[in-house]
């Protein structure tokens, strides 16, 4: 219950803007800077954590509608395992550094996406997680970037794969 407003329920600044993303007619349509949605942009991980980062960019964006509630996991038994530190963490660093992006972290997970009406589970693609300094990086940047990166996993012949940017120091 909110203390200003006696019998009413006050809003967390995450559900305010929900809600008038939900209600707006332009949320969902894909703008500069960022070169996604403003929805999309602000609950893409929303789910994974208390205080999810804000999504900046995913190669799967035109063909992959995200989910709205997902949990994040590690990744175990792919073949993205067997190459990660060996061979494809450091060609994407190389390359990100190549192209001015100076990550904060390099991560992969995997998502698992719940949908409780149907009762169903889904397991999502090996996601490799690009975590750029606030500020730093714009969207465009990266998304120049992900042909050699989605070139480097397939040399590893890692396919399916999935590659996000978010800001965050880590």
């Amino acid at each position: 219950m909110s203390s200003t407003f006696p019998g009413s329920t006050a809003l967390s600044g995450a559900d305010a803007l929900f809600s008038r993303l939900s209600a707006s007619s332009t949320a969902t349509t894909v703008v500069a800077p960022n070169l996604i949605s403003e929805y999309e942009y602000s609950f893409y991980y929303r789910g994974l954590s208390e205080d999810p980062p804000q999504l900046l960019w995913r190669s799967d964006f035109d063909t992959n509608f995200f989910p709205m509630l997902k949990t994040a996991l590690g990744i175990f038994n792919t073949c993205l395992n067997e190459v990660w530190g060996s061979t494809v963490a450091p060609r994407i660093i190389a390359l990100l550094k190549m192209h001015g992006i100076k990550p904060s972290a390099l991560k992969i997970a995997r998502s698992l996406t719940v949908n409780e009406d149907a009762r169903t589970e889904t397991w999502g693609p090996d996601t490799i997680w690009i975590v750029v300094h606030p500020n730093t990086t714009k969207a465009a940047d990266v998304r120049d970037a992900m042909p050699g990166i989605l070139q480097i996993l397939n040399d590893a012949q890692v396919y399916g794969a999935v590659v996000e940017r978010y800001e965050g120091d880590v």
